[in-house]
């Protein structure tokens, strides 16, 4: 059974979740902050900044952080 669909074009190389919120990176360029909302994911943000994230986390509610190697 699938309970919702979520697509990137690139693999994901971390999840963080906290409460109802989700924070991806892949392994090339971005950063996605979903929502669950009971029925269905949501798209909250995304950063499609050149970056090389190494870890994600939440913060809280509002805040993510990301650190990324250069």
């Amino acid at each position: 059974m699938q309970l919702s669909k979520w697509e990137r074009g690139y693999r994901i190389n971390q999840i963080n979740v906290q409460d109802d919120f989700i924070v991806t990176s892949d392994a090339l360029r971005s950063i996605d902050v979903l929502r669950w909302t009971g029925k269905k994911l949501e798209l909250v943000a995304r950063d499609h900044s050149s970056l090389w994230p190494i870890t994600i986390g939440i913060l809280g509610p509002k805040e993510i952080f990301v650190a990324e190697a250069s």
